[in-house]
């Protein structure tokens, strides 16, 4: 790009604004909308990346906000969700306590006592009823006694992927970062 001595006539109306600074701010922009970094390179006609990376001075919100980047990038098919991989299982001791014909937790209090493993009623029933956060080896070797059956009877484990979007709107399409106002300063000449 070629410098005129006088600058263009639409651009005398902000003072000091000069095609230096329109460049600038048209680089900015297009690395802040993650444009590849080589296009942003031929657009301006630089042959060296580092020539490219000097103008790129992005806004704080951009800044701030690196992984929104790199989940986009990761999972493009979502478009502004973040795909977060979590492990559940499926506890299935009510299932295999049924199978054996025991149908009130309070059964399964005293059959695990003559196993060494002394729960309260209390206990037992949250042992039945919701799956255990955690739960000693010595709890899962006696159900698996009990219930004649091995850990993986009594423990599912599965994926549980879940979606989170960024934007309200089901198919909503990510919204470029806000317009910022800027000032441009020149040094003062007289300093």
């Amino acid at each position: 790009m070629r410098r005129s001595p006088q600058p263009a006539a639409p651009l005398d109306w902000i003072r000091g604004l000069d095609l230096h600074c329109l460049r600038h701010s048209y680089i900015t922009h297009l690395i802040e909308f993650d444009y590849p970094e080589r296009f942003v390179q031929d657009q301006v006609g630089h042959r060296y990346g580092s020539t490219t990376a000097i103008y790129t001075g992005v806004s704080p919100e951009y800044r701030k906000s690196p992984v929104d980047a790199l989940a986009a990038r990761t999972s493009p098919g979502l478009m502004g969700a973040i795909v977060i991989k979590k492990m559940g299982i499926a506890w299935q001791l009510r299932l295999r306590m049924a199978e054996r014909g025991l149908y009130q937790t309070s059964d399964l209090v005293p059959l695990l006592a003559e196993r060494g493993v002394h729960l309260s009623r209390e206990q037992v029933f949250r042992l039945v009823t919701q799956p255990p956060q955690r739960l000693s080896m010595d709890t899962l070797a006696a159900l698996c006694d009990i219930l004649t059956c091995t850990p993986n009877d009594l423990i599912h484990v599965e994926a549980v992927n879940t979606q989170v979007r960024k934007s309200g709107e089901a198919g909503a399409r990510p919204t470029p970062p806000a317009v910022r106002r800027s000032t441009i300063r020149r040094p003062d000449p007289s300093s």
